[in-house]
């Protein structure tokens, strides 16, 4: 084998792992809820992961909340969640996924604190959204 055909395996299976890695926090990410939702906040009504659909367009993991579902892309380091909020400012993704870093070593207890604090953000937009809308509605004036 040469030099070059062995560099050539090399970052295949580099990229392997780096993509089966992400995989594994994506699945972790939706694990660390299973039948644990005591130490979660109220309006968190559940997880699941993605569809292949909605994995083609950068959202890695749906969470359910009160008031609708937030869309997440689960990163396993800082420079990859740079990467893809870069990526989001060039219009590439969404700007409405939340992006949150899940690294190798956390525990599930962990893995649930950074979802919920990652998503925090998102829902408390959605509940100031749903009550700007609703004071709309009620202060219009009747004719």
């Amino acid at each position: 084998m040469s030099d070059n055909d062995f560099v050539t395996q090399l970052f295949r299976m580099i990229r392997i792992n780096v993509r089966s890695k992400g995989k594994r926090n994506e699945f972790r990410a939706v694990a660390a809820f299973r039948g644990q939702f005591r130490d979660v906040p109220s309006w968190f009504r559940g997880i699941r992961n993605a569809t292949n659909e909605q994995d083609s367009k950068g959202i890695d993991v749906v969470v359910r909340t009160d008031m609708g579902e937030i869309l997440v892309q689960i990163k396993s380091s800082v420079l990859g969640a740079d990467r893809f909020r870069l990526e989001q400012g060039n219009g590439r993704y969404g700007k409405d996924i939340a992006v949150i870093v899940i690294t190798e070593g956390l525990c599930h207890r962990h893995v649930r604190d950074a979802i919920v604090s990652g998503i925090f953000g998102a829902y408390e937009k959605m509940r100031h959204a749903n009550s700007t809308m609703y004071l709309s509605q009620v202060t219009e004036p009747l004719h």
